[in-house]
């Protein structure tokens, strides 16, 4: 069984600053299959084939059961492992599970009774995944049902509700994965910030309020979750459509054919020796930030 920590010693601390082109082509695959014959490793992209089984639904609520269950506190809770689905689905770069595994179980891969358990619940860990990466890829960044807002605002803000787990898991995805987005330049990381805040504020009342206290313009708590509320869809799509985007660059630019080496590197807003016609900040320079 695992051997279980604290809740605030397996994720961290929650005080972590909220640091702050559709794409309609489903040209990578990320899912993974059950875990029985391939435990902790990612499938061959060129052998990826349509799961069968419960419905993502049935695999939400049986994962949902597993961690309300005794003995499961070093666990991310359902609603923080879809927000840190979401992050891994969106980032430029694919991360294998065996990366990220650790980090949604506490600390270390755990060690399940029996074969059938570790099927069963590993299996409806990868459906959520995989069902979470589809919506992210196939409709640009579409939310959950289980994230719905409460109709009180404030009441969002609590630890326990959907959209504040969510919230805490998506920060903590980005955040692990926030060196891989800062490759590609200071100027993505501006163009990402409002989409992270949006999406991340709900997870911390504490650190928003000081935030807010710290602006200039000031606000109600109240103001600012109502527009938070409002455009927190759209900070979905922007965030998914980023990482989609570099990610496609970067498979681009992998096929295009080398330019010969040369000794005198172009500055960043001359032209890119590739020949795309773009500043080399924009092609080639950028990927070999990554």
């Amino acid at each position: 069984m695992i051997r279980n920590g604290r809740r605030e010693a397996a994720h961290g601390s929650q005080e972590a600053e909220l640091r702050v082109a559709p794409h309609d082509t489903l040209r990578v695959d990320r899912r993974v299959p059950d875990l029985a014959a391939d435990r902790f490793s990612q499938r061959s992209e060129s052998n990826v084939t349509v799961p069968t089984g419960p419905s993502p639904a049935a695999d939400r609520a049986a994962l949902a059961a597993y961690l309300s269950g005794p003995g499961q506190g070093a666990w991310m809770t359902i609603g923080e492992i879809e927000g840190f689905f979401f992050a891994l689905a969106a980032a430029p770069r694919l991360r294998k599970p065996v990366e990220w595994l650790p980090l949604i179980m506490g600390g270390e891969l755990p060690e399940f009774e029996t074969e059938a358990e570790t099927d069963r619940v590993m299996g409806a860990l990868f459906s959520v995944y995989n069902a979470i990466n589809a919506d992210v890829r196939e409709r640009g960044g579409a939310l959950p049902a289980s994230i719905d807002f409460l109709d009180d605002l404030e009441a969002n803000l609590e630890p326990d509700a959907p959209v504040s787990q969510w919230s805490r898991g998506f920060m903590r995805g980005h955040l692990w994965l926030e060196e891989d987005w800062r490759g590609f330049g200071e100027d993505v990381m501006e163009e990402l910030s409002l989409s992270v805040w949006g999406l991340g504020l709900w997870g911390n009342r504490r650190a928003l309020e000081a935030t807010l206290a710290e602006t200039d313009e000031g606000g109600s708590l109240r103001d600012t979750l109502a527009r938070a509320r409002e455009v927190f869809p759209d900070c979905a799509a922007m965030y998914a459509q980023s990482g989609l985007a570099l990610e496609d660059l970067v498979r681009e630019l992998d096929q295009r054919p080398r330019p010969a080496v040369r000794a005198d590197q172009p500055g960043r807003n001359e032209p890119c020796l590739c020949g795309s016609g773009r500043k080399y900040k924009k092609c080639c320079g950028r990927i070999r930030l990554v």
